[in-house]
Parts: structure tokens; sequence; C-alpha cells
């Protein structure tokens, strides 16, 4: 393994991070994989247009100069002949209509004064590499955001109480458009940002502050985490690393070639 200092060096790079070097490491969605299809840990698999969409999002939020690297296609549809041509195999390329609703979205939030405030205060860092070792296997994360400015949001928790939220240290912010903001509650522990919450507070040493915008309707939210859904993820995490060192640990049990899952209902 490189010094730290390199491997956070190489790991700033999208391509290093995503590619084959960074696969040494495990992260959190690695988690959703190794519960559900764990023969497909570490493939690669298809760009879907929700992940194009998402990373065009987060690019326009925290580093537009990097969004000529984009195609954008001024056609109806995938469906037509001009898209065919100009998308190249085993790729996704935004259409026109979608990056204007795209960019809707982020002159949404960014003309939230409160949020802007926390997204672009004076000497935040953005998209910021960590490693760390969590029950004896590295795990890497990129936060969108670290702020060490201090602040504070008042939110209401379960029972509708009003509750003030202190970031004394700062935060990791992070960025996140959902379909559906009535169901996020639900598709927050679905994508396990439980566990990504554990995650990021053992990377970064500081909480974790969502910031939210639903792709509908425009509404935007700001969700804290609580500390028993930190532990929600911690737990998944341990889960997932039994998952892992049964089929890919030094010293793996089972092949996960004859993987059947087994779980009574």
């Amino acid at each position: 393994m490189d010094p730290q200092a390199i491997v956070l060096d190489k790991l700033q790079d999208d391509i290093n991070y995503y590619g084959d070097y960074g696969k040494q490491f495990l992260s959190y969605s690695d988690i959703r994989v190794l519960f559900t299809t764990p023969n497909l840990f570490k493939q690669d698999t298809l760009k879907s247009k929700a992940l194009i969409e998402g990373s065009y999002f987060h690019t326009a939020m925290l580093e537009p100069d990097r969004l000529s690297e984009y195609n954008i296609v001024d056609v109806a549809s995938r469906s037509t002949k001009a898209y065919k041509e100009m998308c190249p195999p085993g790729e996704i390329l935004l259409l026109k209509k979608e990056q204007e609703h795209l960019d809707l979205l982020v002159n949404t939030m960014k003309n939230s004064l409160e949020m802007s405030s926390l997204i672009y205060s004076r000497d935040n860092k953005f998209e910021v590499p960590g490693t760390e070792s969590i029950m004896n296997n590295l795990w890497k994360g990129k936060a969108d955001i670290i702020t060490d400015t201090p602040f504070q949001i008042k939110a209401e928790d379960e029972h509708g109480e009003e509750q003030v939220i202190n970031y004394s240290d700062g935060a990791v912010i992070d960025l996140k458009t959902t379909s559906d903001m009535t169901k996020f509650k639900y598709s927050f522990f679905t994508y396990n940002y439980d566990a990504q919450s554990y995650v990021y507070q053992r990377l970064f040493n500081k909480p974790m502050l969502f910031l939210v915008i639903d792709k509908q309707t425009m509404r935007l939210s700001m969700r804290p985490v609580s500390a028993e859904t930190v532990d929600r993820g911690k737990h998944k995490v341990e889960l997932a690393t039994k998952i892992y060192e049964k089929f890919f640990g030094d010293k793996a049990t089972h092949d996960v070639n004859t993987f059947i899952d087994k779980q009574i209902i």
C-alpha cells in the first residue's frame, strides 16, 4: 500500500477512485452489493441515467468548471437515430431537456441562502477523499463538502419536536437528489446512507448533514443524522464486513460462485 499522502492524492482522481486502484478499498456503496448480489462484488456495472444525472448535479454544484466534460445531446429521446449515432457503446449521454432540468435543480439549491451559506462557506473543501481501517479492512470515501466552520440548524425529531443541532467542529455535507421527498426517509436506509454516515464519520471525524432536493417538486430539505442512525449504519458495516470476509477476505471460507441466498421469512 502506498503512503497515505500518495493514496489520497491518487484517490482525488475519479479514474483512480472508481477504477482498479480504488477497488482495493471497501466503500459504503459496496454494502448493497454485498447484501444482495455478492457474486457481482467489485464488477463493473452499466451506467444508468440516474447515475449520470447525479454526477452532473454534483459537478454543477461543486466543480462547474468541469461541466464541459459532459456531452449533451439536443434530441427528443434516446431512441432517435441522432442520439444513437452520438452515443458510444455502453455510455449514456444527457439530453438537453434533462440538462435544463438539472440546471434548474442546481439554481434552486444555490438560491437558498441557508443552504448556499453552508455549501460555499469560506475555506470549505470539495470532493475530499479519505481512507481508514474499519473493522480490520481498508475503507474509502469521498466527501462532497468538508466544512470546519461551526454552525447549528433547527430540525424536527421523529415526534415533531424542534431540536437544535450543533455542529461545533463543522461537518461532512453530502448533496442528494430524490424522486420523492416524502419517501426519502425510507430510501435513506434502502440506499444505506446510514452506513455512509458511519463510514464518513470515521473517515473525516465529523458528523454528516445531508442536503436534499426533490427532482419533481424542487422541495429542499436538510437532514441531520441521529446517533441512532449512525449506530444502525455501524451494524450494517459489521454485517457487510462478515460477508466480505466470508467470500473475499484473506481467510475466505466460501466460494462466492456457489452462493445461494437462504433466509427465513
